[in-house]
């Protein structure tokens, strides 16, 4: 029934989009200029080809991981993972939907602008939204997928710290990377990223193998973390060298300090929330407030250094709200969160 309902309500959307579609643009039934088409059919060929083999390399690349574990650690191992790849995949989901909505934002204000200092500022811009997505979402998964394990499946079904972790880096690198590729179709820019994607994806493939022998899962994550930063660096050196004709090592910088950021934020978190109690679901939903807090407090704090933190507090910000956030009051908030998590810890020794 619901299946039937499903494909019912897509016939019936699609009828009302392509009647209001020929409406309003009537001229897309008009014969087509067979000149145009003659001009620019090689590069919508060549450019197609191009989507088409970066397409199928980016679904090498992201999906071989549980096929190598499956292989050669076996399927109960694969089983225990399926539990934390769960929640990454669907918080990807998640994120992947918010950052494509502001894809067709970002690429008219890079289309419209001339100036390329402005496009340049505008792609920092989005590349901290992405960051700042990317790094809370792995200091929550990787401080509070454990407890949510225990908690909800039972302690059998836990894997090491180290594993949740190298998950949580991997999908913030899966965030990181979307910046770059959208950046990438504004500039249809695929034909580069052919050799990039292949040698990722062979790369991933034969490291992973290479490693999970010896470092069971974490070998394979660790082969996606090594291949995802090739990936992520390789783009960049594209985009600064063909689009905004700047010194490579401009990007090197910006990722480096977006690093240290991440790796202080995680550690402060840690060791400020480990000791909170676990096992009980109040203490579970204690311990997820102070990392959700912690997460935006100490990302904040050190964002309100840079540039790009006007532009976000300007969109994500409400007016009445935007003129008390500053430095100061962020960094006041960061005590007090951190206090707090301090205090409960010695609580619960």
């Amino acid at each position: 029934i619901y299946l039937s309902i499903g494909i019912a309500k897509n016939i019936i959307s699609n009828i009302i989009i392509s009647l209001k579609v020929n409406k309003e643009y009537k001229y897309i039934n008009n014969k087509p200029d067979t000149n145009t088409v003659t001009e620019y059919k090689p590069q919508i060929f060549q450019y197609v080809k191009d989507v088409f083999i970066s397409r199928i390399g980016a679904v090498v690349y992201y999906s071989t991981d549980n096929i190598i574990i499956s292989a050669l650690k076996g399927s109960l191992l694969t089983g225990y993972l399926s539990n934390y790849t769960l929640i990454t995949g669907q918080l990807n989901t998640v994120v992947t939907q918010v950052l494509s909505s502001l894809q067709a934002t970002f690429g008219n204000y890079i289309s419209t602008t001339k100036d390329k200092d402005d496009r340049l500022k505008m792609t920092d811009n989005y590349f901290c939204v992405n960051f700042c997505i990317g790094n809370f979402c792995m200091i929550c998964f990787s401080l509070l997928a454990q407890p949510f394990i225990k908690l909800f499946f039972g302690e059998r079904m836990l894997l090491s710290f180290s594993t949740a972790l190298w998950l949580g880096i991997n999908l913030m690198l899966t965030f990181l990377i979307q910046l770059p590729s959208q950046v990438f179709v504004i500039y249809k820019l695929f034909r580069y990223d052919r050799p990039i994607i292949i040698t990722s994806a062979v790369l991933n493939i034969v490291m992973s193998i290479a490693l999970v022998n010896k470092l069971g899962i974490n070998g394979v994550l660790i082969g996606t973390f090594i291949t995802s930063l090739i990936y992520l660096f390789s783009r960049f050196y594209i985009i600064a060298r063909y689009v905004y004709k700047i010194k490579y090592n401009y990007y090197v910088k910006k990722v480096l300090y977006y690093a240290i950021i991440s790796c202080f934020t995680f550690i402060v978190s840690y060791l400020v929330s480990e000791n909170i109690k676990e096992g009980e679901i109040i203490w579970f939903i204690i311990k997820t407030i102070l990392v959700v807090l912690l997460a935006l407090f100490l990302t904040s704090l050190f964002l309100s250094f840079s540039r790009e933190f006007e532009f976000l507090k300007n969109k994500l910000l409400p007016a009445n709200i935007r003129k008390f956030v500053n430095k100061y009051t962020i960094g006041i908030g960061s005590v007090l969160v951190m206090g707090i998590s301090i205090s409960l810890s010695i609580l619960c020794i």
